[in-house]
């Protein structure tokens, strides 16, 4: 899968309200829209296809059975349509209109105007959408949390629809996404029976809700939790360890630790320095606490690593990793780590 924004004819399939993104791509509306706005307004309102495939010898076409490629159907009156991916006879979509319709029904109906952003990655392999929800957690005093809805919707054939709530720290636009429940998100795989598993997974997305009241009891703790230096090192240690010298010394081992260590090192230094200075560090009774130390590491994620990225796809890259990838796995560990620590003396 392509991980850059899907722009179309000068156009970034995405819509969003407020804030500019980093990549100022897009297009701007003045405030949250309901679903038919939100689908219009980012350009996903199509449908993918699975056209049935044939192998070509010489002037006959042989079909190939259980074997269909997925198509955007706005894509069809191209000379040569890209497809998205191969997919089995079991495969099943879901379509955009459907996953917005999804949303509607877990949020109280399609004329709530809730959507704050949603798009398309590579050529549309992957749509989200974000919505926002009732309520805003407060930690500390001048720290406030809003409460999101993160839905992925995949055409590439292999990922599943996978749903996942986000606190968005409303200091610096930071996602603070973590595994609630079981496992990082909820998951749909692509497969006959999809309706009965939204079905179950609205359901346990009510059940995960609930889960927020307690986030806010751990957010609460760590405001609270000083940090001395030492027991930040600690932390540090526990959320970005140092590798291990390999115990083989060829050149390609020893010169992939090297990198490794490197990286790492890079990363400590800009949490350390975040910690201290970074967004929200100063604010009142926040200051060198384990919830600046955890946000310290959501920035490194959220921002730091996506100003570095030169170009608008590599930009998108950092979000796709932050979501769903490496930065999403690495926040969730310092979360984990976090909440030990509330644990100890």
């Amino acid at each position: 899968m392509a991980h850059n924004l899907c722009i179309e004819y000068g156009k970034a399939r995405l819509f969003y309200c407020g804030e500019v993104p980093w990549h100022g791509l897009g297009q701007s509306l003045a405030g949250p829209a309901t679903s038919k706005a939100a689908i219009q307004a980012a350009g996903l309102d199509w449908e993918v296809e699975n056209i049935p495939l044939a192998l070509m010898v010489g002037n006959r076409h042989l079909p190939i059975p259980d074997h269909f490629a997925m198509v955007r159907e706005d894509h069809l009156k191209m000379k040569d349509p890209p497809v998205m991916a191969i997919v089995g006879r079991d495969y099943t979509p879901l379509q955009n209109r459907d996953a917005f319709r999804f949303m509607d029904g877990l949020v109280g109906g399609q004329d709530r105007a809730i959507y704050h952003t949603a798009g398309a990655l590579g050529q549309g392999e992957r749509v989200w959408l974000l919505v926002k929800l009732p309520g805003t957690m407060v930690v500390g005093r001048d720290d406030l949390l809003d409460k999101y809805l993160l839905l992925s919707n995949s055409h590439d054939g292999q990922s599943s629809v996978q749903m996942k709530f986000t606190p968005i720290r409303v200091v610096c636009q930071n996602t603070l996404t973590m595994a609630l429940g079981n496992g990082p998100s909820i998951r749909i795989p692509h497969r006959t029976g999809m309706e009965a598993g939204l079905h179950w997974a609205g359901q346990e997305l009510g059940l995960i809700q609930d889960h927020f009241e307690n986030l806010n009891g751990y957010f609460l703790g760590m405001v609270q939790r000083p940090l001395p230096s030492a027991q930040f090192m600690e932390y540090l240690d526990a959320v970005l360890p140092l590798p291990e010298e390999p115990s083989h010394k060829d050149l390609e081992a020893q010169t992939r630790w090297i990198q490794r260590q490197e990286r790492i090192l890079l990363n400590r230094e800009a949490v350390e320095v975040l910690w201290d200075q970074g967004k929200g560090a100063d604010l009142s009774g926040s200051r060198h606490t384990l919830w600046t130390a955890y946000n310290a590491v959501t920035e490194l994620v959220d921002h730091l690593r996506r100003q570095e990225s030169p170009s608008p796809s590599q930009r998108a890259q950092a979000l796709d990793k932050a979501w769903f990838g490496d930065g999403h796995r690495l926040k969730s560990h310092a979360f984990k780590r976090a909440v030990a620590l509330l644990g100890k003396p």
